[in-house]
């Protein structure tokens, strides 16, 4: 096979995750094509940069798969779903690659999945401590000291979570139709109840609301397009970065 990890990349990826979309149940999912394309990109890049004598698609091993699969559990803060997931996706896009005999076997198959009701394993459910909060924000609008990595669309996802407790799809599909800013109330309908709410809006969101009014003075369509924009074409990606947020907050490094 002469495919260098280059043509992988940028021509075999798309094209694996292109070939899941032709599943029934999958055929009109983009988001989930979106999120096998990153996962994807995200082991090419990882096995480009750590084992530098890897040129060809078929050198690579369930060695350097694991060594991917590690890093990504650790800085999605030992979360199995998510290991399961991220093994799931590649293992059946590599699938693909093989049967289009552009990999000669498949490095992923035969590592196990990890069990989700392991103590330890399960995604936690307590939640953040004020002080965790206000780092989480100061480094999603600030960044790190000495280097300015900020993540915009995270600072709004989780000033409008903290200050509603909505879920994700919620908060990313927020319209203006349920903001009311002169009396400060939102009312919607939350994805998984039938009837609306009514929530109070807190200075911190009514913050981010006026300033997000100055861009749409007619107040209509999504509140934050971006972040619908983002939620809508890879459900996964806010998770993710939320995840690598966390690993860079002080109290998690205590941990």
């Amino acid at each position: 096979m002469a495919a260098t990890w280059r043509t992988l990349y940028d021509a075999d990826l798309p094209t694996a995750a292109d070939s899941r979309m032709r599943l029934v149940r999958r055929a009109k999912n983009v988001s989930y094509k979106n999120q096998i394309q990153s996962m994807l990109a995200r082991l090419a890049t990882f096995v480009r940069g750590e084992f530098k004598g890897i040129k060809l698609a078929d050198q690579i091993t369930r060695q350097h798969v694991d060594a991917f699969l590690l890093r990504e559990y650790n800085e999605n803060l030992g979360v199995a779903a998510s290991y399961n997931k991220l093994l799931v996706g590649i293992r059946g896009a590599m699938k693909f690659l093989v049967n289009a005999k552009r990999m000669r076997s498949n490095p992923c198959e035969g590592l196990p999945l990890l069990d989700q009701e392991v103590k330890g394993e399960v995604v936690s459910r307590e939640s953040f401590a004020p002080e965790e909060v206000e780092e989480l924000l100061d480094k999603a609008k600030n960044g790190k000291k000495g280097r300015k990595k900020t993540n915009l669309l995270l600072y709004k996802l989780i000033t409008i979570v903290t200050n509603t407790g909505v879920k994700k799809i919620d908060a990313c599909r927020l319209e203006w139709s349920a903001v009311d800013l002169e009396a400060k109330v939102l009312e919607l309908t939350p994805s998984k109840r039938a009837a609306s709410v009514k929530i109070p809006i807190f200075p911190p969101l009514l913050q981010l609301l006026l300033k997000a009014a100055e861009g749409n003075k007619q107040r209509t369509g999504m509140v934050f397009p971006d972040l619908e924009r983002g939620y809508r074409n890879n459900r996964s990606f806010l998770t993710d970065q939320f995840y690598r947020l966390c690993t860079r907050c002080k109290w998690r490094k205590k941990e």
